[in-house]
């Protein structure tokens, strides 16, 4: 990483050095090309003021002459044009062809010098083949007014801007190196610190708090930021350490609760489950985010689980085997949702005992309360002799207490579901509770010969 950064620091430095060095290069040229060509200007409007004025002067001579005399007075290419484009003379072009020059009417420095002006124009010579600036004037010969044309090689120009161009450029390379040399050493001193710093963050991002990132870089805004960094480790370390305590205090509380508890996410994987709900499942340890479709079998309570991440469940009752599983879910609004579980299996038991019970009470009622009336009623309707009376009444007495012992029944029953009684283990005489068994039917056993 920090060889990343200080490559990157010493890329952007060397390109700027270097930019700034093509852009030098050009704006010479392109400022001594111009200059030059300005001066050049001057030259050839102070040669065609002389060579006017030598053309004033001198009479009955040849056009062509003149051209060579003037090219020898003033070191340019001259030529001599008539009003009508026709070329009279030209230092550069021999006598014999001269008939052959094209006219020169249509070129821009002779319909300036035409109109009035002093005229420079710059094109390559179809006549030399060279790149040229020309500059014309009117100018007066024998009385009648001729077109007087210099041109000035403009190949000195560019090889005066190579030469400055291939000056500054060399010097520009040197500054270059220079500068690159100071660009990597200055990229090195300020890519270290932040090499540290990132270094820093690594071990941060690993949960280790304890090192510090040293508070004097040698630059004071990465100072700035080493000491921000340290406070934001500080704050970082305090944070998490809460997060964790109240984290394991959540876990505690879920793994204290009744019901179990399942977290699930938006595509029905395991998020948490607390420890009632992994020993209702029988699972010792449940791997995170695993699919919940590979970890409960029972269809009926996949389905459940896998439907309450797109809907809210409330109070549904799944039996798996003799057990039953009250369950409620809610769906979380970033997704997925939290599912409970109650094992209502000891509620389901008592209910059915209870239900047992009454059937089986009150056919127990049922029996002593129809002899009591039926002793009762015979009691009433005649006298019966002494013995048989004191049978019926000893038969209403036991089915008396047989009732009593029925409805003290119901009452300990009663009590040891709200919690008020816990019922105590005790011996019991296996022929007394038979007997007491045998009791209410030794009448009829007695009719059907059955002896106990």
């Amino acid at each position: 990483m920090g060889l990343r950064i200080h490559h990157r620091l010493f890329a952007s430095i060397a390109g700027i050095v270097g930019l700034n060095a093509v852009l030098t290069v050009g704006f010479v040229g392109s400022g001594l090309r111009r200059e030059l060509k300005s001066t050049f200007r001057e030259e050839l409007r102070s040669q065609l003021a002389l060579g006017a004025w030598i053309l004033g002067e001198t009479g009955g001579a040849d056009p062509d002459s003149l051209a060579r005399a003037l090219t020898a007075q003033v070191g340019y290419r001259t030529s001599l044009i008539s009003v009508d484009g026709v070329v009279l003379g030209d230092s550069y072009v021999s006598p014999e062809r001269l008939p052959t020059v094209e006219n020169h009417a249509n070129r821009p420095e002779v319909r300036g010098a035409l109109a009035g002006q002093v005229t420079f124009a710059e094109r390559t010579s179809a006549t030399i083949a060279d790149p040229l600036l020309y500059g014309a004037r009117v100018a007066e010969l024998d009385g009648a007014p001729i077109i007087l044309r210099l041109a000035a090689p403009l190949t000195d120009v560019e090889r005066t801007v190579d030469r400055a161009q291939r000056a500054v450029a060399l010097s520009g390379l040197l500054a270059m190196f220079m500068a690159l040399v100071v660009a990597y050493l200055a990229s090195r001193a300020l890519s270290q610190p932040l090499v540290h710093l990132a270094e820093q963050a690594r071990r941060l991002a690993g949960g280790d708090f304890e090192q510090r990132a040293p508070r004097r870089l040698g630059v004071p805004d990465l100072d700035d930021l080493a000491v921000a960094f340290n406070r934001l480790t500080d704050e970082l370390q305090v944070r998490l350490s809460e997060l964790g305590r109240e984290r394991d205090e959540m876990q505690a509380l879920i793994d204290c609760m009744a019901e179990g508890v399942v977290a699930l996410t938006d595509d029905a994987r395991v998020l948490r489950m607390n420890r009632t709900a992994r020993a209702l499942f029988g699972f010792p340890q449940v791997p995170t985010y695993a699919p919940i479709g590979t970890l409960v079998r029972h269809p009926e309570l996949r389905k459940v689980l896998e439907d309450s991440v797109v809907q809210t469940i409330r109070a549904q009752e799944v039996r798996i085997g003799r057990r039953h599983l009250l369950v409620s879910s809610r769906t979380l609004d970033l997704g997925g949702a939290v599912t409970t579980f109650l094992d209502v299996s000891e509620i389901r038991r008592l209910e059915q005992v209870r239900r047992d019970f009454v059937a089986n009470a009150s056919h127990e009622l049922k029996t002593p309360l129809t002899s009591i009336r039926g002793f009762a009623e015979t009691l009433l309707e005649g006298d019966p002799p002494e013995e048989l009376r004191r049978g019926f009444l000893e038969s209403i007495r036991n089915n008396t207490l047989r009732l009593q012992r029925l409805v003290d029944d119901l009452l300990d029953l009663s009590r040891l579901e709200s919690g008020g009684w816990v019922a105590q283990a005790g011996s019991v005489t296996v022929a007394e509770a038979a007997r007491e068994a045998w009791i209410p039917y030794a009448d009829e056993a007695q009719r059907r010969g059955i002896v106990f």
